[in-house]
């Protein structure tokens, strides 16, 4: 009868884990960005690519300094292909050079995968216009609970880690005899 228990318990255990990974393997998917260069003068042309994105999602491309509260500039969109692919070749704009941060952005799902980027020196470069923040009134934020990125990711482990400890309890209580068969 033993044996016969154990095998159950692991027949439990593998289930478990199994139906937990099928659950939560759509939700583990990370969205890339690939440059084929990471440096490029204004004018010159430079092909972007992404992935795992959602199917025929439109994903916008933006150009941004690397400051606090950065100014974004589109620079093209697409729309991804049914496995989340898609590319796009785009023209360096007309920016100052320096160090900017490339994004990729997706118009549904709000995903996004960013790049390093350099814009080389150029003779006729034009800055991103700089915003010069006012004064705000200063608002006390009222308590809430804070949102986990992949909320359903840490439901789905959650879920899985008390059917696994629940059977590994009744596993030991029925081992030490302070559970009965019937």
């Amino acid at each position: 009868m033993k044996k016969r228990f154990s095998k159950v318990m692991h027949a439990v255990i593998f289930l478990s884990v199994l139906t937990s990974i099928v659950i939560m393997m759509p939700l583990v998917k990370a969205q890339t960005l690939s440059l084929s260069s990471s440096q490029g003068a204004v004018g010159s042309t430079v092909t972007l690519s992404v992935s795992g994105f959602a199917a025929s999602e439109t994903v916008d491309f933006g150009i941004s300094l690397n400051i606090p509260n950065p100014q974004i500039e589109s620079i093209g969109s697409i729309t991804a292909n049914s496995n989340g692919y898609g590319s796009i070749s785009v023209t360096v704009p007309n920016v100052a050079a320096t160090q900017y941060t490339i994004s990729a952005v997706g118009q549904t799902s709000g995903d996004t995968a960013t790049e390093p980027f350099t814009v080389t020196a150029s003779t006729t470069a034009t800055p991103i216009p700089t915003v010069t923040p006012t004064p705000a009134t200063v608002v006390s934020p009222s308590p809430t609970i804070p949102e986990f990125p992949n909320q359903e990711l840490v439901t789905g482990l959650v879920v899985f880690m008390i059917i696994v400890l629940s059977a590994v309890i009744i596993a030991k209580k029925r081992k030490t005899g302070k559970i009965q068969r019937t």
